[in-house]
């Protein structure tokens, strides 16, 4: 796992904590970070647009 894809997960982890005041427990805030990494691995998965493009340069 490179530099980038860890700050990607840190990044999506603070998008989803910065607004909540706080969590009644730790599984509530699991709950949550595990449902936003789902969402967040969906759009990881597409394809990146005019790569081959971008190779051939």
């Amino acid at each position: 796992m490179s530099t980038n894809s860890v700050e990607a997960v840190h990044r999506q982890f603070r998008k989803l904590t910065k607004t909540k005041g706080g969590f009644a427990n730790e599984n509530s805030l699991l709950k949550l970070l595990y449902a936003g990494i789902l969402k967040a691995s969906e759009r990881w998965t597409h394809p990146i647009q005019n790569w081959d493009l971008t190779l051939s340069l």
